[in-house]
């Protein structure tokens, strides 16, 4: 707030429209991102018991086969292999 009471930044109806917008992206791009390393993983022979997903929500998710660190989806920098 502001010494006359306001706030330092008004959310108007078209700041909500594009934070909306960007959470249902970061979204789309996690799932598409799960969807082809768990689909890669299990293609290669991996046991659905020896993958576990580490989540953080809206923030990363980390994918662990066999105890080991091997993907990671970061918000704003989308999945890498590590």
């Amino acid at each position: 707030m502001t010494d006359d009471g306001k706030p330092f930044l008004e959310i108007t109806p078209r700041i909500m429209d594009e934070l909306a917008e960007m959470a249902s992206e970061m979204g789309r791009d996690r799932a598409a991102f799960l969807e082809d390393a768990l689909a890669g993983l299990l293609a290669a022979g991996v046991k659905k018991d020896e993958i576990e997903l580490q989540e953080w929500p809206g923030v990363r998710t980390v994918i662990v086969v066999r105890g080991t660190p091997r993907y990671l989806w970061t918000m704003g920098n989308g999945g890498v292999v590590l």
